[in-house]
């Protein structure tokens, strides 16, 4: 609890899955400490933040959660029970009992919220424990609006999610991580050993993370579309984020060189090199549907690679629409040629195609509509623009959206 004090915006870097596991023991240790030792434990900032990491990470209609680390699509443990412990001995605001109530009667609907067998049940007893029933369900304010939320300390901004709005319509969903290894607060932990009682990184395990500074998510109007891989190897191009070529040296990504620490069961954190590299969230802002954020990652790449800037800046230009700008500098003498990117859907491939001027897209077929990926650079644009004449990107998709309602294109 000492150590959750540092970490002010209640998040757990695992993600929400793998947090699950350790919300679900602390809640339990807590209400023991309080009834058999008289040990208060409950005036903690992680505490009293946790349950916005529990709401700001459902995707719209609290369908699933965003995926972040080794994770499946919902929750390990609970997270009903952790929700009525924060109202009954944390919030008293209605709040956590409101968001368990709506998980509580979705998991009967909706086979991808029911989690394993196992998982399903054992923290059933402890909702009977821990809940309150003199504290009357309530929705937070503004539930029905996209939000955007910032976790200072995971490196993780959030827009849209939690409730249907007032239409009873899903709303936009965007996710996006340019962090530290395991958080803000405790890498600088690892990093000034404050406490003679830490023995720096040995002390600590995120293993579960991934190699996925600058990655994304991206629901519009709530379906998934450009989703993470979940549970899985940690590899870099598993995670929306860019790879560059050729490599210097063997790498999970081969032929290309992904992020610092992959490889193919658990993130390298044993390197300690690793807690050292920094990355952040640069700039994150909203007005009315338009949405910007932003982050830098260059630190997260081999310094063979000679890269001096990687910054990744994705554009909500309206629910339907997202621009992603990757902007990359090196030095000199850098031996990288060439960036890729794989962005990828979980449930469904991507089909490749290619326009009347010869261009290739991707499309997916998604609840019935098709949604479109086009990509270019600025070498390419020039081309296009001197050589054919083709419309940008962004006419593009304006096209597509402007043929929508006639086409069920999105």
């Amino acid at each position: 609890m000492f150590l959750l004090s540092h970490v002010v915006d209640g998040s757990m870097e695992e993600g929400v899955a793998y947090g699950s596991y350790t919300s679900r023991s602390l809640t339990q240790y807590i209400f023991l400490a309080k009834r058999h030792l008289g040990l208060h434990l409950t005036n903690n900032i992680w505490l009293k933040k946790h349950f916005w990491f529990i709401y700001h990470t459902i995707l719209p209609g609290f369908t699933e959660t965003v995926g972040i680390a080794d994770s499946n699509s919902n929750w390990f443990y609970g997270p009903e029970s952790q929700l009525v412990f924060l109202d009954n001995y944390v919030m008293r605001n209605g709040y956590g009992n409101w968001l368990a109530s709506k998980i509580r009667r979705l998991r009967l609907q909706k086979s991808e919220l029911k989690g394993t067998f196992g998982h399903r049940f054992c923290t059933l007893h402890t909702e009977f424990f821990f809940y309150d029933p003199g504290i009357p369900e309530t929705e937070p304010p503004n539930a029905q609006t996209p939000q955007l939320h910032v976790f200072n300390d995971w490196g993780v901004v959030t827009y849209g999610g939690g409730a249907l709005d007032k239409d009873g319509q899903r709303s936009t969903f965007l996710s996006f991580k340019s962090s530290v290894l395991h958080g803000r607060a405790i890498n600088e932990i690892v990093r000034r050993k404050p406490y003679d009682w830490i023995t720096g990184w040995r002390s600590f395990n995120p293993g579960h993370e991934h190699p996925d500074q600058g990655s994304f998510v991206f629901a519009p109007n709530g379906v998934p579309f450009i989703t993470e891989a979940l549970y899985g190897p940690k590899y870099t191009w598993l995670n929306n984020v860019l790879l560059f070529g050729p490599t210097t040296a063997p790498t999970c990504s081969g032929p290309f060189e992904g992020q610092i620490g992959e490889c193919e069961k658990w993130m390298n954190y044993k390197d300690e090199a690793i807690w050292f590299v920094d990355a952040e969230i640069v700039a994150a802002s909203k007005a009315e549907e338009f949405v910007f954020i932003s982050g830098e990652m260059s630190g997260w790449y081999s310094s063979t690679l000679g890269l001096t800037s990687v910054y990744r800046a994705v554009v909500l230009l309206n629910p339907g629409i997202l621009l992603v700008v990757d902007h990359v500098e090196t030095r000199e003498e850098s031996p990288a040629q060439s960036v890729r990117a794989f962005f990828h859907n979980r449930n469904s491939p991507f089909e490749l195609q290619e326009d009347e001027h010869g261009e290739t897209f991707g499309s997916i077929t998604l609840d019935g509509k098709t949604y479109l990926v086009f990509w270019t650079n600025s070498h390419e644009g020039q081309q296009s623009i001197a050589q054919s004449k083709t419309p940008s990107i962004l006419q593009r998709l304006e096209l597509e959206k402007r043929t929508s309602s006639t086409s069920q294109q999105s």
